[in-house]
């Protein structure tokens, strides 16, 4: 195995989490899931990766809103 390959792996790992929720969001991910072929854990995953992009995002405003208000100028921040 090529270290691309190794490395690519690393990459793609997966972990199982278990959750409960309630019966309306099973449901609800239930019709999803017989309405777009999209699988149950698929739609989670890609439900946390967005909750995740959004906390991140939360915090480089923060910071941003901090340096404009120290009046620091050229600030850029890569999301």
């Amino acid at each position: 195995m090529s270290n691309v390959e190794k490395e690519a792996k690393k990459k793609t790992k997966m972990s199982r989490i278990n959750i409960r929720i309630s019966s309306v969001l099973n449901d609800w991910l239930d019709e999803q899931t017989r309405l777009t072929g999209v699988p149950k854990s698929t739609i989670c995953h890609l439900a946390i990766m967005n909750y995740v992009q959004q906390q991140q995002t939360v915090g480089v405003m923060a910071d941003i809103a901090k340096k404009m208000e120290k009046g620091e100028k050229g600030v850029s921040y890569d999301l």
